[in-house]
């Protein structure tokens, strides 16, 4: 998501060759290595690193995922996933790939094996969510989405997808809502105001009328910010 890259890629350069000092640590330079540095230089450190470890070769799936190598990095995941099958990272990636190549039969189980291992990730629910957004199951949608905007209330991405799903589940107030904050964050004006008169259309009581004066505070206070 937008929010997340745009901390990760802040972080020094010698982030990545900084020697692993704990688990956490690995985990966090791998996704940073695999997601964030040009293809050409990751996948050269991957080529040049020799035998790799299960999750370094997750982390050459997303790679070659980022290549459209597709049949290399599906052979990647497999092999991280036989060796570390309760890898609760390691089912997150590989479900997200399996979701990105439209194969929700394989991305299921993946992601919500993962979120049995470790439920309040952000970025399995997210795609979670989306997943169960597919299968129309909105409610269950709805209720992993706003887990995640908890946790990131100004990612638009987070937000356009909500508003996804609140408008196909007949939320029209909501959807319209929710895709007034993303072109807001996104700094897109006309689309931010079209949505946003949207919502003012759909609004029916105190409490959806007060939400459409927290937008316009919101949007106040990050003009008041840009001046």
């Amino acid at each position: 998501m937008a929010y997340i890259k745009g901390r990760v890629a802040r972080m020094p350069q010698d982030f990545l060759k900084r020697k692993a000092d704990n688990t956490a640590f690995l985990r966090a330079q791998t996704l940073v290595r695999a997601k964030l540095q040009a293809t050409d230089v990751a996948l050269a450190w991957y080529t040049n690193k020799g035998e790799l470890n299960p999750l370094e070769t997750m982390g050459l799936g997303i790679v070659q995922t980022r290549l459209n190598r597709t049949g290399d990095a599906e052979r990647s995941f497999q092999k991280a996933l036989a060796a570390l099958p309760n890898d609760s990272l390691v089912l997150r990636e590989a479900g997200i790939y399996y979701f990105k190549q439209g194969n929700f039969q394989k991305s299921q189980p993946l992601l919500q094996k993962a979120l049995v291992l470790k439920p309040g990730d952000a970025l399995t629910l997210f795609y979670n969510a989306r997943l169960l957004g597919e299968s129309k199951q909105y409610d269950a949608a709805i209720v992993s989405m706003r887990q995640v905007l908890k946790e990131l209330p100004e990612d638009p991405e987070v937000r356009y997808h909500m508003g996804r799903l609140l408008g196909e589940s007949g939320d029209q107030f909501g959807g319209h809502l929710n895709l007034a904050y993303c072109y807001e964050l996104q700094r897109n004006r006309k689309q931010a105001e079209f949505h946003l008169e949207k919502a003012r259309s759909f609004a029916r009581d105190a409490d959806q009328k007060k939400q459409v004066e927290d937008f316009e505070n919101f949007r106040r206070e990050r003009e008041e910010l840009r001046q």
